[in-house]
């Protein structure tokens, strides 16, 4: 198991490149499947979850290689329709491997996803849509078998607006005849990355960002060639990191309005941020205040995927503020690591109480994949050394993660 040692109380100052976005790339490449044909996808970062996708599109006969950042993917060979339970187990992305299979096969069979410990995330939506466009569906035992049946078109009303299922019903609906609207869809971004990406295969889809996508079913795809958008998520780790320890650094290649909700709570602690054209600047005296109440909430709403990150910031914050965890039920968990390194945080149903207060450095240990860079993010701040222990969670994603730290200045080393 991977521990980061972090040496904290050192100001950070320093210019980083964010890397392609985790929670596009992976719906991106289970797309490949559906042109048969050569893809390209760049900005494609050296994750964990990027190369167990890749091990899967293997696993189904793809030819694949991985050079610096670039995916190529030839699907032209594609021999199986069954995932891997493994690899199935490892990560819950790969449910969207179910629609481009159910697309170019006509069956998809797998066992029920995995990936973080952060609560319930039932796929029956996802299998409810599958049934309405014309998808047999069979589940025993925690194994799923789905069969086309006449695969058409429909109007698939989701009942909330859940990423996976959107992108499994677009996915699904991109390749045929007939047009699909999908009413109530999730309105992240990394949902109108994935229609630009099918759109540049020859796709017609639009209204991706919006509560209404329409897909116009294309009959043949193309190669392809696409540049996934930056992640927005590791603009944010950076950002709190640096307002948990203080300093000014510099984010590059990052897309100001997707994260615009976090910088906006940031700026209400103290935080100075300052966005330019495809960059930004964090300045942090590390003088923070708490910013009262904070509730996660569907995109454009603060994403749940910041708000351990945010607690981190506010554990050491001044004041007494609240996090309201709306999407995931254990998404809580790592408020007790954080109460060994001397924060406050009482818990109360799907609520954090933070009073801020002076942290001193603990032996911790990550929980998920953000719990884990939040903790470091809150070592960042302390005056002594932490330990964040099982941090395979961090590699799944953000590349280079310590790396990028110590290039600006912070003190950590991985063993």
């Amino acid at each position: 198991m991977d521990n980061i040692r972090v040496y904290g109380n050192i100001k950070l100052d320093g210019e980083i490149k964010i890397q392609g976005c985790k929670n596009s790339v992976l719906p991106i490449l289970a797309a490949t499947l559906l042109n048969g044909k050569t893809n390209i996808i760049h900005n494609c970062p050296g994750l964990s979850d990027v190369f167990t996708t890749i091990k899967i599109l293997e696993s189904l006969g793809c030819t694949t290689q991985y050079v610096d950042g670039c995916a190529f993917v030839d699907s032209g060979c594609l021999s199986g329709y069954t995932i891997d339970s493994e690899m199935m187990s490892k990560l819950r992305a790969s449910i969207v491997f179910a629609a481009p299979l159910l697309s170019r096969c006509g069956k998809a069979e797998f066992t029920m996803p995995g990936g973080c410990n952060i609560g319930t995330r039932p796929i029956d939506i996802h299998l409810a849509a599958f049934e309405k466009m014309g998808v047999d569906v069979e589940c025993t035992d925690g194994n799923v078998k789905c069969k086309v049946n006449e695969l058409h078109s429909a109007d698939i009303y989701l009942p909330l607006p859940s990423v996976g299922a959107t992108e499994n019903v677009m996915l699904l609906a991109s390749k045929g005849k007939g047009i699909t609207r999908i009413y109530n869809p999730a309105r992240e971004p990394e949902i109108y990355d994935l229609q630009q990406f099918l759109n540049s295969m020859g796709a017609k889809i639009f209204g991706a960002g919006t509560d209404l996508i329409t897909i116009y079913a294309a009959d043949d795809f193309n190669d392809s060639n696409y540049t996934v958008m930056p992640d927005r998520i590791e603009a944010i780790t950076y950002a709190c990191a640096c307002a948990s320890s203080g300093g000014i650094i510099r984010l590059d290649k990052i897309n100001y309005n997707h994260i615009s909700s976090v910088m906006n709570v940031l700026c209400r602690m103290g935080v100075k941020i300052v966005p330019y054209t495809d960059s930004m600047m964090v300045i942090s005296n590390k003088k923070i205040q708490c910013p009262g109440m904070v509730s996660t909430r569907p995109y454009p709403g603060f994403p749940t995927d910041a708000q351990s990150l945010l607690m981190s910031v506010m554990s050491s914050s001044e004041g007494v503020g609240v996090i309201v965890e709306n999407i995931f039920e254990n998404r809580l968990n790592h408020a007790y690591e954080l109460n060994k390194m001397g924060a406050d945080i009482r818990i109360q149903d799907n609520k954090a109480i933070i009073r801020g207060t002076k942290l001193h450095g603990a032996d911790t240990q990550s929980q998920d994949l953000r719990s884990g860079a939040a903790l470091v993010v809150a070592a960042l701040g302390c005056d002594d050394l932490t330990t964040v222990s099982n941090c395979d969670y961090i590699d799944r994603g953000y590349e280079n993660f310590t790396q990028k730290l110590h290039s600006l200045g912070a003190k950590l080393e991985r063993a």
